[in-house]
């Protein structure tokens, strides 16, 4: 990994693809994690975090199911942005609803029946009857459908709701069963500009995908691959530090090893679409798909002028990135490598005591842009209490040089998940699983007035930066 130059304060401006300006003040990195029980947030000066809704709140809302806990991964949409769309990554009778914020009302768009019988038949099935498990990320896509997935829960499958905005509830929502993507345990799912899907599979042994729709735009078919480093030699069933694979790389050269093909016939003997059995994994192995530490969130940004696909390996500490033109696999975020602006060279793990400052357990990631249309890299942790880091790559090879702690959750039981920046300003994050079953959604916010739009074209001269979001396809 890279070393390049350290900076210590980190002036922002927001500048999201609504056109709409928002200036942040500088932040200093904070330099301890929340006290668990005692603190909420913990965020830097002038920053805010404001509750938008919580389960309880929500709880007596028609529609609105017991089993609706667990908040996960959202996105946004909407004419106004007022849409805000929550998945619940509980075992059983999950779902996920459109929020909307302006109204504080909230829509069913798939519930389970809780019954923890899930349909492995997609002849016979019916979204109306069934019981899902685990629903973890909810995805806009840019045909305006909404992409949900089963990750340890359930059977694995993912579906397309092709009318969220406009679905009164679960009668009248349109939901899709894809099918033809494989079973695995889902959890990050995104889009490269050729349309491309990647997606995941949350296990100690777990792979990366990605699917080429035959058809643009349409995901109900398509050629599905695993990715293999082409140096990795182990044994992709075991875990990724099991055995023989604690001695093998699984970054550089790497190639894309199809498991479905273009018609979505499996070319493998194992059935992919086992989806009693995580038939995606089984494919994955036997074609020597790559084994990663839990590799959970995904997210795609741009250095001089390439795609860069991130995921997070929460078992592993790491974060890796793959070049989507080279397919070149390596290590973008490490806790034992990459250093922080406080003079810790690497920022450490905090020796794995989540009370303890260090970078631990990435789980979630966002891409935003600082000063040249440098990559910024938000990574969430899986840990209570849970920190949120800005990570920065100063000269665009993808590796980022040096990572900051932005905020820290302190609230008993709960992570942080779902971080996005939000079109109206700032961040939404959730707060999942807390010890009283309160999961809620935040907004955080900067307390000063932001600068006009003109000032913002001139943000060089004022000491500020443009940094906006990509919205995945």
């Amino acid at each position: 990994m890279t070393r390049k130059s350290i900076r210590t304060l980190l002036p922002l401006v927001l500048a999201v693809v609504s056109g709409n300006v928002h200036a942040i003040e500088p932040f200093t990195p904070l330099t301890a994690p929340a006290v668990t029980g005692t603190d909420t947030w913990v965020l830097p000066d002038n920053w805010i975090a404001t509750k938008i809704t919580d389960r309880n709140t929500l709880n007596s809302q028609p529609g609105w199911q017991s089993n609706f806990r667990s908040w996960d991964m959202v996105d946004v949409g909407g004419p106004n942005h007022e849409f805000i769309y929550i998945p619940f990554e509980f075992g059983f009778g999950a779902g996920v609803v459109r929020y909307n914020r302006d109204t504080g009302t909230s829509t069913t768009l798939l519930g389970g029946n809780g019954t923890r019988s899930f349909s492995s038949d997609p002849a016979s099935w019916s979204a109306t009857t069934d019981d899902f498990g685990a629903i973890d990320p909810a995805v806009l896509t840019s045909k305006g459908t909404l992409l949900v997935a089963e990750e340890w829960s359930g059977n694995g499958r993912m579906f397309e709701i092709t009318n969220p905005q406009t679905a009164t509830g679960t009668a009248s929502a349109n939901v899709q069963w894809l099918s033809n993507i494989p079973s695995v345990s889902h959890e990050g799912i995104k889009f490269d500009s050729q349309g491309r899907m990647y997606f995941i599979d949350e296990n100690s042994s777990g792979s990366v995908y990605r699917l080429t729709p035959t058809n643009p735009g349409d995901l109900t078919l398509g050629k599905v691959d695993v990715l293999s480093v082409n140096a990795f030699a182990g044994n992709a069933a075991l875990g990724f530090n099991s055995g023989i694979n604690a001695s093998q790389p699984r970054t550089g050269a790497a190639s894309w090893i199809e498991i479905v093909d273009s018609s979505g016939a499996a070319t493998t003997a194992a059935d992919p679409f086992n989806f009693s059995g995580r038939g995606g994994r089984a494919a994955a192995d036997e074609v020597n798909g790559t084994p990663y530490g839990r590799p959970e969130d995904l997210v795609i940004g741009t250095v001089n002028g390439q795609e860069i696909l991130y995921f997070a390996t929460t078992s592993e500490h790491i974060v890796y990135g793959v070049n989507v033109l080279t397919n070149e696999v390596f290590e973008a975020v490490n806790n034992l490598v990459t250093p922080d602006n406080l003079g810790n060279d690497p920022v450490g793990s905090g020796s794995g005591i989540s009370s303890s400052y260090g970078l631990f357990n990435p789980d979630n990631l966002e891409a935003t842009y600082g000063p040249g249309g440098e990559l910024q890299l938000w990574v969430l942790e899986d840990q209570n209490p849970g920190d949120i880091w800005m990570a920065t790559d100063t000269n665009g090879d993808g590796v980022m040089d040096f990572v900051d702690l932005f905020a820290s959750l302190g609230i008993a039981g709960a992570e942080p998940t779902g971080f996005i920046v939000d079109p109206r300003g700032g961040f939404l994050v959730n707060v999942q699983h807390p010890a009283d079953g309160n999961d809620s959604l935040w907004r955080f916010s900067q307390a000063t007035v932001p600068v006009p739009p003109a000032a913002w074209l001139f943000g060089s001269a004022l000491g500020i930066l443009g940094w906006m979001r990509r919205k995945a396809a």
